[in-house]
């Protein structure tokens, strides 16, 4: 058997053929993909392999060509096309048994089990990711509104923080003002208080300016009018 029956090529096929038929062949009979007879497998791997080597090789090749002639012609075989060992002629037991093998729907009935199940699982991946993309959205909006939220109210709060900071402000001038302008007095007393002593009884008083208290003749607390302003305010 001769190096074009094993790629099952003509003779005068051309390089572009013998690529395409020993490719076709080593995926076909490669012992990681041939299962079935690994023995046979590595045997005719290494014949295809040999073969490709020489008729890749255009010198190689057209040595090899002269000597197959020039064995035919000493077997008085003449015809390549005829049916004394041709290339159209019978095929050995060789070829046969290339032709014979590697047709097991093994790996076809595999693939049509393998991508059905593929899909299923890109699909369930696919919703699965969807829905947890769904989730984050969600939780996002929910965060987003919540945020906005937040900040509405540290917006009013501070709004109403700096109201009450300038009622607070006019309320303490105002009390500055009577504080050291104002006095309250006693009925039946003479002395002026400010307002708030502890001393004072408030239902049975009136306000009087601290000048007019004095020129009235009344004098200060001294429980409260000697202390500062902070001092009688602490508490």
């Amino acid at each position: 058997m001769n190096y074009y029956e094993i790629l099952e090529v003509r003779e005068n096929a051309s390089q572009e053929v013998i690529e395409m038929a020993y490719k076709a062949l080593v995926r076909k009979y490669h012992p990681d993909v041939y299962r079935e007879d690994e023995d046979f497998a590595h045997d005719i791997t290494q014949q295809i392999n040999e073969a490709h080597n020489v008729l890749s090789d255009p010198e190689a090749r057209r040595n090899y060509d002269d000597a197959l002639r020039a064995e035919r012609s000493e077997n008085g075989d003449n015809d390549e096309n005829g049916e004394n060992g041709g290339i159209k002629g019978e095929k050995s037991r060789f070829s046969t048994l290339l032709s014979g093998f590697g047709k097991s729907n093994i790996p076809v009935l595999a693939l049509r089990i393998a991508v059905p199940l593929l899909c299923v699982v890109l699909l369930f991946s696919v919703y699965h990711l969807s829905k947890e993309n769904s989730a984050l959205s969600d939780e996002q909006y929910r965060l987003n509104t919540a945020l906005k939220e937040t900040k509405e109210t540290v917006k009013s709060a501070a709004a109403k923080s700096g109201e009450l900071e300038e009622r607070n402000a006019a309320l303490l001038k105002d009390l500055h003002f009577y504080y050291n302008s104002t006095c309250v007095v006693p009925t039946y007393s003479k002395r002026y208080h400010h307002y708030g002593c502890e001393f004072l009884n408030p239902d049975h008083a009136y306000i009087l300016d601290v000048g007019n208290a004095r020129r009235l003749g009344y004098s200060p607390c001294p429980e409260c009018w000697d202390m500062d302003f902070e001092d009688f305010y602490a508490d």
